[in-house]
């Protein structure tokens, strides 16, 4: 996140970095470039979450804020120390407060009218958990908890899902002063101590995250982790403390040198911001840590003295005029852009492409300049809130006021009907067969991140007549393989592998009688198996397929079980940046896995059975937005609650018809 719109205030000014050393500094000079990299930082960021084709690595711009606020944050410290010879710890949080919260509590009031007015009841939940944890400065540690990084591919999008940055800095901001303090306290060497402590922290981190990275599983844990991307801030920290230590002449006469080393970062950001995709393993393998010395040495430009001729620099570049505007409200920007996207869909305004991003961009502007001049400047330059008694009850009484609102907005959530929050569901609606009501069919539902999204609003009290039971995991069909797409490897989780085992497990449990399967939106897209490329649609995807659905059959119709696979339905453009979505709707690819579908059912007469809802899914074999005036599935492929309960109405129905229907492989004629 930003650490300020126009720099951090600093005694009521909009004050940055000291121009040279800063012995005996008494103000700091703002500096106009750092705005215009904050703005490119920020705009790569709207950029990667608009879905930007040209901007993969966008997301890295969050990493040059993280760099930038480590700077920025230790040099104010080094200043005070060296102008005063303590740090004012309750002056430097109450100058945070002020020009953090205002901002923040606006955007949470706008999180709160989106829970109140478009929020699915679904959403519910999560956004009051999201919005709790933003207010408390943990989200980073919710979203590694709730392996966020997964729903977030799958789900309705959290409004609040950007606030984890948000989380790190203000620890950052809680515990760094408090080092500092400690390390400037050694005497003469405090300031080279303090850049060794960062520099050795900075690789700490980044060697951690290399350490704890795992290609196979949830990499939620090192992207959002505040001991994995704190290298990012102490960068910026070791950049403070060494400009510090070099003597203003030597910097004024370097000033080429480190011009020429900034334009070689800024070539190298961005070259990341177009080609470092946020799946690019490499980036987690010491890709961030080059990245934040990139930030680095541009900032070390941009903050340099100020040659005596004019000329073409960093410096300069960076100090024009329109990208000075963005960047002095670049904090609002960030908070809001994302909130937009998500209360912006497609399915809403009625338009997509480039036309809706250049809609969100607008609104998310106005919002941050209306932020910006009504509700952060007037707190930051009046002489309001700026004793740590004044500062300390404001935040209380808004943050009091801002929980009520939190609450009041998600007051409809519910529990999902006791399903967990992670990311493979295996909730039984009703009791084993060893129970009292074994009399009773057994159906098993199995499938992906569909199959869950059914799960989640199954209607207990609705369908109990039989005895219901669900297996599904996010992420995963019957393909135990990499996923191709764009002519990249996207890495399966470890647990996609092991769908034999837990389904068998379930039909030894439950004693089924009727196994339904729901897959789909993994089997049209290209695998990667044994080092292999299948292209859907080619023999060698269809015999590979072929064989997994056969293996389907037998391990679920282990127990003389039925097996019913659902048709797969054509699917829709995500409105949630899915970075699978031109291939999913591609009907070629639909129609070749049915094709393939149906050949494996028919070799198995009475063991499997076709359930086919796609034409009505898909009228007239075309995704539609709405059905019979309804939407069903919110982003193309998944279901949300009312879309699930018109889906299971039908769905229901045939699924209880052919759990009580005898059939071949129980020893009694089907009648179909």
């Amino acid at each position: 996140m930003p650490v300020s719109a126009g720099g951090p205030v600093v005694d009521g000014g909009p004050s940055v970095v000291v121009g040279g050393d800063v012995r005996g500094a008494r103000t700091l000079e703002y500096q106009p470039a750092l705005d215009g990299l904050r703005a490119l930082a920020v705009g790569a960021v709207m950029a990667y979450h608009g879905d930007v084709a040209w901007m993969r690595g966008g997301y890295l711009g969050v990493d040059v804020f993280f760099v930038l606020s480590g700077y920025l944050i230790t040099t104010i410290l080094v200043v005070e120390w060296s102008r005063t010879s303590g740090i004012s710890l309750r002056g430097f949080w109450a100058r945070r407060a002020r020009r953090l919260l205002p901002a923040l509590f606006f955007m949470l009031a706008g999180a709160a009218a989106y829970a109140w007015l478009l929020a699915e009841p679904d959403e519910l939940a999560r956004l009051r958990g999201d919005a709790l944890a933003t207010l408390g400065y943990v989200a980073n540690w919710r979203y590694v908890w709730s392996s966020a990084s997964y729903f977030e591919q799958f789900g309705v999008p959290s409004p609040l899902r950007h606030t984890w940055s948000l989380a790190i800095e203000e620890q950052w901001y809680l515990l760094w002063p408090l080092i500092v303090l400690a390390l400037m306290r050694v005497g003469r060497g405090g300031v080279r101590l303090l850049g060794s402590v960062s520099a050795a922290g900075a690789i700490i981190s980044a060697v951690l995250m290399a350490v704890l990275f795992d290609p196979a599983g949830d990499w939620s844990r090192v992207y959002y982790g505040t001991d994995t991307r704190v290298q990012g801030l102490l960068v910026g920290a070791a950049l403070a403390a060494l400009l510090v230590a070099v003597p203003h002449e030597l910097r004024s006469r370097s000033g080429r040198v480190v011009d020429a080393t900034a334009l070689i970062g800024l070539a190298g950001l961005a070259w990341c911001v177009w080609a470092a995709a946020d799946t690019a393993e490499w980036m987690y393998r010491g890709g961030f840590f080059v990245v934040a010395l990139s930030a680095a040495v541009v900032i070390a430009a941009a903050v340099r003295p100020r040659p005596a001729r004019s000329g073409r620099s960093i410096r300069s570049l960076l100090s024009t005029r329109p990208l000075r505007a963005v960047g002095r409200i670049s904090y609002g920007l960030f908070l809001w852009h994302w909130p937009v996207d998500v209360a912006l869909t497609s399915e809403r305004v009625g338009f997509a492409g480039p036309g809706l991003f250049a809609a969100r961009t607008a609104v998310a502007v106005a919002l941050a300049g209306f932020s910006y001049r009504v509700v952060e400047r007037p707190i930051r330059v009046r002489d309001v809130l700026r004793t740590w008694r004044a500062a300390r009850l404001a935040v209380t009484l808004t943050a009091i006021a801002t929980v009520v609102a939190i609450v009041a907005a998600t007051a409809g959530a519910h529990p999902l009907h006791g399903v967990r929050g992670d990311s493979a569901l295996s909730p039984s609606a009703g009791p084993d067969k060893q129970g009292t009501e074994a009399t009773k069919p057994s159906v098993l539902f199995v499938g992906d991140s569909s199959a869950l999204t059914l799960a989640y609003n199954f209607d207990s009290a609705r369908w109990h007549e039989d005895d219901w039971h669900f297996v599904a995991t996010l992420g995963c069909g019957v393909i135990r393989g990499d996923t191709v797409s764009a002519g990249r490897t996207w890495k399966q989780q470890d647990v996609c592998r092991r769908w034999p085992r837990q389904w068998a497990a379930g039909v030894a449990k439950w004693d089924v009688d009727l196994a339904v399967v729901q897959i789909g939106a993994w089997e049209v897209l290209d695998a990667s198996v044994d080092g292999k490329t299948l292209k859907v649609g080619t023999p060698e995807h269809s015999t590979y397929l072929a064989g997994e659905l056969q293996e389907a059959i037998d391990v679920l119709s282990a127990g003389g079980a039925l097996v019913a696979f659902l048709k797969v339905p054509c699917f829709g453009p995500s409105s949630s940046g899915s970075r699978f979505g031109s291939e999913r709707t591609d009907t070629a690819r639909v129609a070749a896995v049915n094709e393939v579908l149906a050949t494996v059912v028919e070799a198995n007469p009475g063991r499997a059975e076709v359930i086919d809802l796609a034409e009505w899914l898909c009228p007239g074999g075309r995704y539609a937005e709405k059905i019979d005036g309804l939407r069903v599935r919110y982003d193309g492929v998944h279901f949300d609650a009312a879309g699930a309960a018109a889906f299971w109405a039908r769905l229901a129905p045939k699924i209880e018809s052919l759990a009580k229907t005898p059939h071949p492989a129980s020893g009694v004629s089907n009648s179909g």
